[in-house]
């Protein structure tokens, strides 16, 4: 609703003493000292060692504002506690503290799945590595005619995030899914279970799994309505595509 704060800058220090404030009472709040360098040219080509001294909480921040940052979640529900602090040196920040999701929920847009019963821990296991552990369960698909009732099932992330670059951390994560709702949408729904390994880095992941998949429906007057949606203004149409050879054969 509303932020309040103070925020100086005085020889490459920054201090900050920051409230936003959700139904009228602090939700997070960040205040210290951080270093840093603004100027244009360096002066000489020493480097400056100045005191680190910072605190960030988390006190019921709504998590739809967090995963707004990520984008694709849809009617999101829950709140964010918890501390992370900074102290040291410049060349010597030690990282402390961590974030806990409680009573999250959210709809995933792109596969159409909702997850409820949310459950994260965010914990700095040494410096700039985090422990991640997080549990999630699916909600049950509406029921359309010829599709056997199936359970959401549930899903665990467990693993760690190494920050030490912060552009492009490195990644440590095992997803766990118990017969869990991985598709609700209009084409297809898919209920799967198995191993998913997420290694590697941000800007070059790498992914092993083994799957199961145990159960769902593929709607193919969908898929085969998607297939017929072509732009009109596209030379592809009258030059290359033979119209009359689009069936639902081609789409199998």
């Amino acid at each position: 609703a509303r932020v309040d704060g103070v925020v100086t800058y005085r020889d490459t220090l920054l201090e900050i003493d920051v409230d936003a404030l959700h139904v009228q009472r602090p939700a997070l709040t960040a205040s210290g000292r951080l270093p840093l360098d603004l100027r244009l040219l360096p002066v000489d080509g020493r480097t400056l060692d100045v005191p680190v001294d910072f605190v960030m909480r988390a006190d019921s921040f709504p998590l739809a504002i967090a995963l707004g940052l990520a984008g694709g979640f849809e009617d999101v529900r829950g709140f964010v506690n918890g501390e992370l602090t900074a102290s040291g040196g410049t060349g010597s920040t030690t990282l402390g503290g961590g974030f806990r999701v409680v009573d999250g929920a959210a709809t995933w847009a792109p596969v159409g799945v909702r997850y409820r019963n949310v459950a994260a821990t965010l914990d700095v296991m040494q410096d700039r590595v985090f422990f991640v552990e997080a549990s999630a369960r699916a909600e049950e698909p509406s029921s359309r005619s010829g599709l056997a009732r199936m359970d959401g099932g549930s899903a665990r992330v467990t693993g760690r995030i190494d920050f030490a670059e912060p552009a492009n951390p490195a990644l440590d994560l095992r997803l766990v899914a118990n017969n869990l709702l991985a598709a609700n949408r209009r084409d297809v729904v898919l209920s799967a279970s198995g191993d998913t390994w997420l290694r590697g880095t941000y800007r070059a992941p790498e992914v092993s799994a083994t799957v199961t998949v145990n159960g769902g429906a593929l709607y193919v007057d969908e898929i085969y309505r998607q297939y017929m949606v072509v732009g009109l203004d596209s030379p592809l149409l009258f030059d290359g595509v033979d119209t009359t050879l689009v069936s639902v054969r081609r789409v199998l």
